[in-house]
């Protein structure tokens, strides 16, 4: 199957190559990228759900170094981690044509967070990034924020289900009261509560830009839901914020949400 693939990519001009749920591992993706070194029409490259590894992300490098056309690389649920995705990593800070980059439930912690943020540093083509449903906690949090402070190109950041707590949300928020590119922030499942969610508020009533930011699945009370609704009132641009799952009362929630839902119907 895997021989196929490369030879269906050598012989034909596909502008899309989706390759989910395939079991494809390193050997294959050693031939694909060999492919797509030389390969100068497909746009979105989609293996997510097979057995890639380290050896399979160091191809993957090597590839991205030399190809100048794929804008979407979907890596959801392989075996990347924190060295698979160092060797990426060197690839990002030379590729100019990656936007999108899904790298969800791929068993990356702190370290690979810190490396990808290096790398980001000097990217200018990255303005979807998916980290979700992976390890890091404050530190990687704490790189990432620097992107955000100094990188004016990151549009879509998903950092659902990691650790990141309120003291890397601290980070985030510094980072983000520079920003003015930002608009969609997901931090659903982080172990964030009311000093995070403090902070954050403080960053509605500044922030021009971010229109989306869920926060589902925390462990935001009462007293956290107030900060919100106080940051609401002098935000005139979020029309998606979510808070559900958390130990709020109903009436809280209910008044967040009824000010999204009417927002949207305004058109803002």
């Amino acid at each position: 199957r895997q021989m196929c693939i490369r030879d269906s990519l050598w012989t034909s001009v596909p502008l899309n190559a989706m390759l989910g749920f395939n079991h494809i591992e390193d050997g294959g993706i050693e031939a694909i990228s060999n492919v797509l070194k030389k390969n100068d029409t497909l746009k979105v490259l989609n293996i997510e759900y097979n057995g890639i590894h380290q050896e399979g992300a160091n191809f993957l490098g090597a590839m991205l170094q030399l190809n100048h056309t794929i804008t979407t690389i979907n890596l959801l649920k392989n075996h990347i981690t924190d060295e698979g995705l160092e060797f990426i990593c060197s690839a990002i800070k030379v590729n100019d044509t990656l936007v999108s980059f899904n790298l969800a439930y791929n068993n990356i912690h702190d370290e690979g967070a810190k490396k990808l943020a290096a790398a980001l540093l000097a990217n200018r083509s990255i303005s979807f990034l998916d980290l979700s449903f992976n390890h890091i906690d404050k530190d990687g949090a704490k790189g990432l924020s620097a992107v955000l402070a100094s990188n004016g190109f990151i549009r879509e950041l998903n950092l659902e289900s990691n650790k990141i707590g309120d003291e890397g949300v601290k980070y985030i928020w510094e980072s983000l009261m520079k920003n003015t590119v930002l608009s969609v922030l997901i931090l659903n499942n982080n172990f964030i509560g009311n000093e995070g969610v403090q902070l954050l508020s403080t960053l509605l009533k500044v922030n021009g830009t971010l229109r989306k930011l869920h926060l589902d699945s925390n462990h935001i009370k009462n007293e956290g839901a107030k900060y919100i609704i106080e940051g609401l009132k002098e935000n005139k641009v979020i029309n998606d914020l979510r808070i559900f799952y958390n130990a709020l009362d109903k009436d809280e929630w209910i008044i967040i949400r009824d000010e999204c839902i009417n927002r949207r119907a305004m058109g803002k």
